[in-house]
């Protein structure tokens, strides 16, 4: 009967015409009883009126009454599941219903009056957004156990956020952001009331935005259906990041929210990867496949359109953020990325899984430059180096090389939904982006990253930078693609003085990004390379270039006609004319920094043009005879050149000096240990391209023929070798022989098994045939990210590795057991140390009775004693290094 009485008198209070603001004020503050839904009309007809003395009172009851509906959800949600009562959920979830809307119409009413000064008003405004937020999430979280009413509840809130989101937009435009940020820094003036609004503007706004953010991750839980609250929510966050001048982002943890969506993203994706999963072995329609990849889409855009962008640059893209345990507390429910792409689900860990999504997040930016402003593409383009220090990682590597992306191709009529590789999505970017920004100020940024990577030590990272190289050059204008060219040729005659035999120096691998260049750049191109460098001058640090860059596959067939012919002629003479004095001149009188220039030279440019030697060809072998005899000399450097020269010209093979060319080869190679022999070591893939060539010669089939003979020890000594690249050689050379061959025992020393070769063949044959594309396997995946290891260790230690050491590495044998063993150097080395010891000594008694001749010449006996104090140094060095090894 009480509460009966009650409402008759909140009805009538309802009905009276009070517009006083003292008689508002304790209509208000008697509105304190029990919850009703009158209560609630009574203050929202109220609210139309003057309620700027009492705004408080309003506020405190629209907390109060959030408390008592989240407090009452939970109880009518358990005795719903209970014992239904459909009158009384009815009733409750229309008192919930008429709560939103008078939500809605306080945040309206807030945004008539100007922002207040009152810490009072500030304190009990975040205290009902954060209340009526908590009501919110807990209605979102169970609207579907709510079946009375759940559209309207939806709607109600939203239009509750909506309202929100319109009040803090008001507050941010009230607010003069240049003198907040000038009075706020000057610390004798920070209680004026303008940074006393810009402060409570800036807590009630960072409020909203936090809870904003807590709404969208709450919405997005079962695939993110409730579509209008998750764009609502981030939307909004978006929207109100971007006020403030920057102070709000200072005072918001934007890593967090970008964070958070970066999660949602990838929980979005392991979604569609499963629905994508589950029906590959249907076609997939172009809507379809947006309608799957759509939400991740959505959360990626949100994440980029923050206002402070430099700041989410260095966050997403930066060594130095340890953005993996910021992820992990915001959501621990990701499974890993193989879990995602269907492969092995424990190979790969969610901070792996990040290191990718943060690839995939850069290339959305890339894509995306068109839209982009100037000075987001600028930070853009600093942060591509990051790209390639990202993919120095063994795990993206592999992801890279491994994982097909869906992309839409076709007409816009008939689209196509086809993959291509990772990598080919990583070069499309960048060269969207360069196309973009190649009028802009982010281009001297980009420019400078091409340059500053030319030299990378990652195979990967350089084929990528090569390649936008590439791009530049056949889509620039004249005047960007000269300038480009000659800074290049100025970098390359900068390095001429580096080592010319060794691959990674600094003018190898300008040459080499030259070479390719001329090779896949615009015709004229080779030309003019030829005409500026191979024509310029003839001193020893030109000759050191010329070799380089036909050493690392200069494209002589590509010049005119009337240059190549020069090319040829000029090769043709130098080397002939070599081969006629070689005996004479000594490696110090070579015009080049190398001794046999023109060998290396021909050798080299044989690859890509075709040279006739008829004149010379007794000549060439008498000359490979002739060092391979002089083992022990510095023409020993000549040999794997003049073998590459004989296996690119097969007529040589039919000459009758060749039985002593194998013969010697035999001797050299069979007699040495070669793994002892650094040099013999690195003339064998030249060797492999040699015996190749002897499918061409009539080789008896018999074992009484020496050269015969010899034939099979040196294939057999190849097809010893474990080093991978070795037996792909030895294969492959081997396999060409068997081709051209007229021999039928060509197992010999080994027992023949034709019939089981050829099976095992057949069945590698079929099995390439039924796996045509490459798939994200377990196994390849694990080998990968080996290789992947491995060369992430090289690029760690390119630096501190000196040339010999580098070589070393590169041409170790696969043995499991070659880490653990120390490094011996070979016999004869340690006996020629000893050898030199004992001299010296013999040396030291020598001097000292020379000394006790006083005879003898003093300014000799000087000269000899500081040569003789040098040659102990070297050999003391040459001691210690025995001794280490």
């Amino acid at each position: 009967m009480v509460v009966e009485n009650r409402v008759q008198v909140l009805k009538k209070l309802e009905e009276l015409d009070i517009s006083e603001k003292s008689a508002v004020n304790s209509v208000v503050e008697s509105l304190t009883c029990t919850l009703n839904k009158t209560i609630l009309q009574v203050a929202a007809k109220y609210l139309e009126s003057d309620i700027s003395g009492c705004i408080v009172q309003f506020l405190a009851l629209g907390t109060k009454a959030n408390i008592w509906c989240r407090k009452h959800l939970k109880m009518t949600l358990m005795s719903t599941e209970d014992s239904p009562e459909e009158e009384h959920s009815s009733f409750f979830y229309q008192l919930v219903l008429d709560l939103l809307s008078y939500s809605t119409a306080s945040y309206s009413t807030l945004a008539r009056y100007p922002v207040s000064t009152s810490k009072e008003l500030v304190v009990s405004l975040e205290n009902f957004i954060l209340e009526q937020f908590s009501l919110t999430k807990d209605l979102v979280s169970e609207i579907k156990r709510i079946h009375l009413l759940g559209t309207e509840l939806l709607k109600a809130a939203q239009g509750a956020i909506d309202a929100l989101i319109r009040l803090c937009k008001v507050y941010c435009n009230g607010v003069k952001w240049d003198a907040y940020h000038c009075k706020s820094e000057a610390e004798n003036i920070r209680d004026c009331t303008e940074t006393d609004n810009g402060d409570h503007v800036i807590r009630i706004t960072s409020c909203t935005i936090e809870k904003l953010c807590e709404l969208g991750t709450v919405a997005a839980n079962d695939g993110g259906w409730l579509v209008s609250l998750l764009n609502m929510s981030w939307k909004g966050v978006v929207s109100l990041l971007q006020f403030g001048k920057g102070a709000l982002a200072a005072n918001v943890n934007v890593t967090g929210v970008i964070m958070n969506l970066i999660s949602l993203a990838s929980e979005s994706l392991k979604c569609a990867a499963e629905t994508w999963s589950t029906s590959m072995k249907e076609n997939v329609s172009v809507a379809e496949a947006k309608r799957i990849f759509l939400p991740v889409k959505f959360y990626l855009i949100n994440a980029v359109k923050q206002e402070n962008k430099f700041q989410i640059l260095e966050v997403l893209f930066s060594k130095e953020s340890d953005m993996s345990s910021e992820i992990l507390t915001i959501n621990s429910s990701h499974n890993s990325l193989d879990a995602i792409l269907s492969v092995n689900p424990n190979s790969l860990n969610k901070e792996k899984m990040l290191s990718l999504g943060q690839v995939a997040l850069l290339l959305n930016l890339l894509l995306c430059a068109p839209d982009l402003e100037h000075d987001v593409t600028l930070g853009v383009a600093r942060k591509l180096g990051w790209l390639l220090d990202i993919l120095v990682d063994e795990d993206v590597y592999a992801s890279i090389l491994v994982l097909q992306t869906p992309t839409v191709s076709g007409s816009t009529e008939n689209h196509e939904l086809t993959y291509q590789p990772m990598f080919c999505a990583v070069l499309h970017a960048l060269k969207t982006f360069m196309v973009v920004v190649s009028s802009s100020p982010a281009w001297d940024e980009l420019e400078l990253f091409l340059i500053d990577n030319l030299f990378h030590p990652h195979f990967l990272c350089w084929d990528i930078v090569t390649e936008l190289w590439c791009f530049i050059l056949r889509h620039a204008d004249p005047d960007r693609m000269n300038n480009i060219f000659d800074k290049l040729c100025e970098l390359l005659m900068l390095t001429s003085r580096e080592p010319v035999l060794f691959p990674e120096s600094a003018l190898r691998k300008t040459a080499r990004l030259i070479c390719v260049l001329a090779t896949y750049g615009p015709e004229f191109m080779v030309d003019r390379v030829y005409s500026s460098i191979f024509e310029s001058s003839r001193s020893q640090d030109a000759s050191n270039v010329h070799i380089a860059l036909l050493m690392e596959g200069f494209p002589l067939n590509l010049l005119s006609e009337k240059k190549r012919s020069i090319a040829k002629q000029r090769l043709v003479t130098e080397y002939y004319n070599f081969v006629e004095r070689f005996e004479d001149k000594s490696p110090g009188e070579s015009d080049s920094a190398i001794y046999g220039a023109p060998v290396f030279a021909l050798c080299a440019a044989l690859r890509s043009l075709q040279v006739s030697l008829s004149d010379t060809d007794m000549k060439t072998l008498k000359f490979l005879n002739a060092v391979i005899h002089k083992y022990e000399t510095p023409q020993m450097m000549l040999l794997g050149e003049l073998l590459g020269i004989i296996c690119n010209m097969k007529h040589l093979y039919s000459c009758d000096g060749m039985e002593e060319v194998i013969l010697g080869l035999q001797k050299l190679f069979i007699s040495r240990p070669a793994l002892s022999d650094s040099q013999l070591f690195l003339c064998k893939p030249n060797l492999a391209y040699f015996m190749s060539g002897l499918g061409h010669v009539e080789l008896a089939d018999s074992d009484d023929s020496p050269k015969s003979s010899a034939a099979w020890e040196l294939y057999h000594m190849l097809l010893r070798e474990r080093h991978w690249a070795f037996v792909h050689l030895a294969i492959s050379a081997f396999g060409y022989f068997a081709a051209h061959t007229s021999c039928n025992q060509l197992w010999r020393g080994k027992e023949a098994d034709e019939e089981r070769f050829m099976s095992e063949l057949k069945a590698l044959l079929e099995k390439e045939m039924a796996c045509p594309a490459m798939q994200a396997t377990p196994d390849q995946l694990a080998v990968l990210v080996k290789e992947g290891q491995l060369l992430n260790v090289i690029v760690q230690n390119n630096v501190k590795h000196d040339p010999e050491s580098i070589v070393s590495d590169m041409m170790d044998v696969d043995d499991e057991k070659q880490p653990n063993k120390k490094r011996k150097f070979p016999d004869g080395i340690c006996k020629g140390v000893e050898l030199l010891q004992s001299g010296l000594r013999i040396m030291v008694d020598g001097l000292s009775q020379w000394q006790q001749n006083p005879l003898d010449s003093t300014e000799v006996h000087e000269k000899f004693l500081t040569h003789f104090s040098r040659l102990e140094d070297v050999i003391a060095h040459l001691v210690s290094l025995a001794d280490s090894g």
